[in-house]
């Protein structure tokens, strides 16, 4: 199944239920590694950050209302991935720490925090990006969960396709 039909199956099987008030939200995407396309879908998630090897990194359009909210349909997605990008999906979380003055990380923070770690190892490079919220973030309890997924695309050893590392 595509990442539009697999979200639009989440989409009706999980209807919002205003007794609870409660909704999910989702990236959905399949990244094929002999291509680089990573093709997605957003449900009322943040957009994944792409980071080109060579380029400052950039918020990838991301529209859609969270799972069971609207019947509209789901708007899939693409981006080619060359050998070095790196690929960043992540919760609200990030984006929305708060410092004690009640300011947000954002996503111009997200965003300079990623072009700082560039040259970093990937597992390096996310571990200080979480560092980096910690300290915006200060030593309150999180309001929200603060997940990081990142992959880097290299060349696999021998073989001259395309691979994917996960952080």
């Amino acid at each position: 199944m595509s990442p539009g039909e697999v979200v639009a199956c989440l989409n009706r099987l999980f209807p919002f239920d205003s007794a609870t008030e409660q909704f999910a939200t989702i990236v959905y995407g399949i990244l094929t590694t002999a291509t680089g396309e990573f093709r997605y879908v957003s449900a009322g998630h943040p957009g994944p950050v792409h980071q080109p090897f060579d380029a400052d990194p950039t918020i990838l359009e991301s529209q859609g209302f969270p799972i069971g909210v609207a019947d509209d349909a789901y708007e899939e997605r693409s981006v080619i991935l060359g050998p070095g990008d790196r690929l960043y999906l992540y919760t609200d979380g990030v984006s929305e720490a708060t410092d004690a003055a009640g300011n947000e990380f954002g996503d111009a923070g997200l965003l300079e925090a990623i072009s700082r770690r560039r040259s970093d190892p990937l597992q390096e490079g996310v571990d200080g990006l979480l560092g980096e919220i910690a300290r915006w973030h200060g030593p309150e309890r999180h309001q929200d969960d603060i997940s990081i997924l990142a992959v880097e695309v290299s060349v696999a050893p021998g073989r001259g396709e395309p691979d994917a590392e996960r952080a």
